[in-house]
């Protein structure tokens, strides 16, 4: 079991910036889509300024969570509306954590 990644500094975007990398670093190598997703999905709430929510127990990790915040869920319909010309292009997929 890997050690979950450690949330020390979400204050500054340096600080994001390294529990994002930290989040791919523990998690990216995960089998499946919908967990490489989930880690996707993390790193864009880390990097939107989304709040730290806790740990929890995995199958095979513990893992990290973060709430949803404004900035994460105008970021998700900015990416959701796509090209000027077709409305809601893409969906996001919060992804399944491993």
């Amino acid at each position: 079991m890997r050690n979950p990644v450690e949330v020390t500094d979400l204050e500054t975007l340096e600080g994001r910036v390294g529990v994002a990398l930290e989040l791919i670093n523990r998690y990216g190598d995960e089998d499946g889509s919908d967990h490489k997703q989930w880690v996707l999905d993390q790193i864009v709430r880390v990097l939107t300024g989304c709040q730290f929510k806790g740990k929890t127990e995995g199958q095979s990790n513990t893992f990290i969570n973060f709430d949803k915040n404004d900035n994460y869920l105008q970021w998700v319909k900015k990416y959701e509306y796509g090209d000027e010309d077709l409305e809601d292009t893409y969906s996001w997929d919060e992804g399944t954590a491993p």
